[in-house]
C-alpha cells in the first residue's frame, strides 16, 4: 500500500490567520482587507489565530463555526480557551491539538442544534475506528 507523503504547511502569521478567519466567517468579503473589519473583531481574530497556532485548517474550521453560529469572534476565543484546556487533556497528538479542539467544539454545536445532532455526532466519533478496521476478503488474491 502506498501512503501519501506528508506535506509541511507554513503557519500563518497573526494577521494572515485573522484575515482568513474573518473571511471564512463571512465578516469580511474576499476583496476586503483586515483593516476594514471592526477593531474588536480584528484583535480577537488575531488572538484566536495565535491560539490556533497559525494552523490554516484550525483557522478555517473556526471560521466555518463562526459562519454557522451567532457566536462572535471574542466569544469563540473565550469558548476555545475555556473548553480547549478541557479537550486538550484528551488529545494524544499534540501536533494537531488546535485542529482537534476546533473540530470538537463544532461537534458540540451540532449536538445542540437538532434532535438528531447527538446520533450524528456519535456516528462521526465512531467513523475513524470503523474505517481503520480491515475489510474481510473472500479470497487470498490481492485487490488491485
Amino acid at each position: 500500500m502506498k501512503w501519501a507523503e506528508p506535506v509541511s504547511l507554513v503557519e500563518f502569521k497573526r494577521q494572515e490567520g485573522a484575515l482568513l478567519l474573518l473571511r471564512r466567517a463571512g465578516k469580511l468579503s474576499l476583496s476586503q482587507k483586515l483593516g476594514e473589519a471592526p477593531e474588536d473583531d480584528t484583535k480577537s481574530a488575531m488572538d484566536l489565530s495565535h491560539e490556533l497556532g497559525g494552523l490554516p485548517l484550525a483557522i478555517n474550521q473556526a471560521g466555518a463555526y463562526l459562519a454557522e453560529s451567532t457566536c462572535s469572534v471574542a466569544d469563540y476565543l473565550e469558548l476555545y480557551q475555556t473548553h480547549g484546556l478541557e479537550l486538550l487533556d484528551r488529545i494524544r497528538d499534540s501536533d494537531h491539538a488546535a485542529v482537534t479542539i476546533t473540530f470538537n467544539l463544532a461537534l458540540k454545536q451540532i449536538e445542540k442544534r437538532s434532535v438528531y445532532g447527538g446520533p450524528a455526532v456519535e456516528m462521526v466519533r465512531l467513523a475513524p475506528s470503523s474505517l481503520r478496521m480491515p475489510y474481510p476478503r473472500s479470497s487470498s488474491r490481492p485487490i488491485p
